[in-house]
């Protein structure tokens, strides 16, 4: 990436002949248009003649069913669609020249595929296909011995026919480099409009604040959803992606962007709230960017009784998210608005949703979606939620609302300090089971119990919970680092619990560094950053969790949460982002 943007720059280099091909791309900051600026340098090759395939293998609508390609004539470019989505693409040389060449197959073997063409150099120049197809366009470029050769390349998204042929229209008389130009000033500006880190902040750090910005703002649909991931690595261990919006993930980001005065990304997911939000106040589990249910794996029973297949923490944050946007973004009609539209459902349900004998919530699933009871993390946002929102409904005149949420919040937090604790192992409950019984198992995510203020930093049981839980959690081999939980199973590398009590997380380590940086443990939450920022890979990115012994990702990378907290954490430290706690 191009510091402090979204521009990305490839350099491709061929160690035999010299070959170097430079690649500048980025998505358009204002239009759904993906930009490619092509350069060839030739150091040593007789032959001029070069030809640039640019190959074509979508997947429309998440199937190969009934997808058309076409070559359109007018504007000269290769359109792939079905249903409401179009694909146009287009290249054209440095002279102004488009594409000559250029071929559409079928990937079923009932016709030959376009890659196969790039394989045997003849491209038929096909007019249409239907069905499972790909496609392959080719742009031929004049490169002497010693010069360079230059070429653009785009591809255009729309739900139109006509507007993406409009567009392509004007993309074809436009200036490629200058619009990644501006595309690069625009994301440079947006990047250092919540303010710059600090000049004596390591370079290494201010670059992983600015670039972690800027990959979850490229996360965030202008719909209002926020996805977790667009990366498709995962596909092998579950037959499915990280490509939907988790409430509780997006409106954690949101908060985040909230209070670095990036107030309308914040607006827009409370928007799209009122669109997952059911007529009960219920959030179900994940949703596409469009506002449509997700996959899950929550069913509606529970031991064989009906259940409500929910996190409730995705219904909580939303609505402290909501709350806290009243306070910080003063705009007081649009959060009005938000409240009567599916906040002060949402609210009844949190105050409804609550176990009578107990005043604890009723047992819903985790925020890592293993288990299902009444969970730690689950409590303290429930009752963050209803703290703040109280307040909020208070000053907006709703004072029965307010009423009864400080009832059941002050409850909630009398029954959580009663049930959870254990004096025994020195640590706060994970969870309670539906038997009745307590998981004590150390687990990264009871850091929401100072998160959200559920209890104060310095009460002395949560010291010494806290210093229990992330002992145990602590890595001991190779990279350090923080698990998420102790016997973490998922991509497990090791047995050996005492070395590694499981993967690294970026997540769980940088909530251990903003323990110690709350704490005054300079050494530590310096140590922890660092073993963070050290996982970003060449392009910037961080996975959601690695390899402790060779540093290696794995699962998605990027991961939105990951780097939403890097941005958190690293803005805390340097001064940009207050706490966010209530």
């Amino acid at each position: 990436m191009l510091p402090g943007s979204l521009v990305a720059r490839l350099k491709f280099r061929h160690h035999a002949t010299g070959l170097v091909l430079n690649l500048d791309q980025a998505v358009h900051h204002a239009s759904n248009s993906l930009l490619v600026s092509v350069e060839i340098e030739n150091p040593g090759i007789d032959d001029s003649r070069f030809a640039l395939a640019f190959y074509h293998n979508f997947t429309i609508n998440e199937n190969v069913i009934g997808d058309t390609a076409a070559y359109l004539p007018d504007p000269g470019a290769l359109v792939h669609y079905k249903e409401d989505v179009y694909l146009l693409a287009g290249a054209r040389s440095e002279k102004g020249k488009s594409f000559l060449r250029w071929d559409i197959g079928r990937r079923d073997g009932s016709a030959p595929a376009g890659w196969e063409s790039i394989n045997r150099r003849h491209f038929a120049n096909t007019a249409i296909r239907q069905g499972n197809v790909d496609s392959v366009l080719v742009l031929d470029l004049e490169c002497p011995r010693g010069g360079t050769a230059s070429g653009d390349y785009w591809l255009i998204a729309g739900h139109t026919l006509d507007g993406v042929t409009r567009a392509a229209r004007e993309m074809a008389s436009a200036d490629l480099p200058l619009l990644l130009e501006q595309t690069h000033l625009y994301w440079q500006e947006w990047s250092n409009y919540s303010g710059k880190p600090p000049a004596e902040v390591p370079s290494a750090w201010a670059e992983a604040y600015n670039q972690s910005l800027l990959v979850v703002r490229s996360q965030c649909d202008n719909r209002g959803g926020i996805v977790a991931a667009n990366d498709t690595s995962v596909l092998r261990f579950n037959g499915d992606h990280y490509s939907y919006v988790w409430p509780r993930d997006a409106a954690l980001v949101a908060r985040i962007f909230l209070h670095q005065g990036l107030h309308d990304l914040a607006s827009r997911f409370l928007s799209f709230c009122e669109t997952i939000t059911d007529p009960n106040g219920v959030i179900l589990h994940k949703f596409r960017a469009n506002g449509t249910l997700g996959s899950s794996w929550h069913g509606w029973l529970q031991d064989g009784k009906p259940a409500l297949p929910i996190q409730e923490d995705e219904i909580a944050l939303p609505v402290l998210l909501l709350a806290d946007y009243f306070s910080h973004a003063r705009n007081i009609e649009f959060a009005r608005n938000c409240y009567i539209g599916w906040g002060r459902r949402c609210l009844r349900f949190l105050c409804d949703y609550v176990e009578p004998a107990t005043g604890l919530p009723l047992p819903s699933h985790d925020l890592w979606e293993e288990r299902y009871g009444v969970h730690c993390f689950t409590v303290a946002s429930v009752w963050a939620a209803l703290s703040q929102a109280g307040r909020m409904a208070q000053r907006l005149g709703f004072i029965d609302d307010a009423e009864r949420c400080f009832d059941v919040s002050a409850r909630m937090r009398d029954a959580f300090l009663e049930h959870f604790w254990d004096e025994g192992t020195g640590m706060f409950a994970r969870c309670l089971r539906t038997d009745g019984t307590r998981d004590h198992t150390a687990d990264s995510s009871t850091h929401a119990i100072w998160y959200f203020g559920l209890v104060d930093v310095s009460d002395p049981h949560l010291q010494r919970a806290m210093a229990n839980t992330w002992e145990s959690l602590r890595i001991r081999a190779g990279t350090g680092g923080i698990a998420r939980y102790r016997d973490d199973y998922y991509h497990r590398v090791t047995e050996n619990l005492h070395e590694v009590p499981g993967n690294p997380w970026i997540i769980s380590t940088l909530w251990a560094a903003q323990w110690f940086l709350l704490n005054g443990d300079q050494a530590r939450w310096r140590e922890l950053v660092e073993v963070c920022v050290a996982r970003r890979n060449e392009m910037g990115l961080l996975p959601e969790q690695w390899n402790p012994y060779d540093g290696a990702a794995l699962s998605v990378n990027p991961l939105t949460w990951s780097h939403a907290v890097m941005v958190e954490t690293l803005g805390q430290a340097m001064g940009i982002i207050a706490p966010c706690r209530v």
